[in-house]
């Protein structure tokens, strides 16, 4: 278990999922979650592109190292 567990989760992934797998899905969630579409009032929305920008910054550090 990482620090970044709870973003795969957020994205519905796992913890193995490749960057790309992890944009896709974050396209299609968005879209479902959007707060002009969306029943939530863009809660879910907020926790979708907060998750998915730390794994953009894990991948960016991954590449890194």
């Amino acid at each position: 278990r990482n620090k970044y567990s709870e973003h795969f989760r957020t994205l519905e992934l796992k913890e193995d999922a490749s960057r790309s797998t992890v944009r896709q899905k974050y396209i299609e969630l968005v879209k479902k979650h959007h707060p002009d579409t969306s029943q939530d009032g863009g809660e879910n929305f907020s926790q979708i592109d907060g998750a998915y920008k730390m794994l953009m910054k894990k991948f960016q550090e991954d590449q890194i190292r």
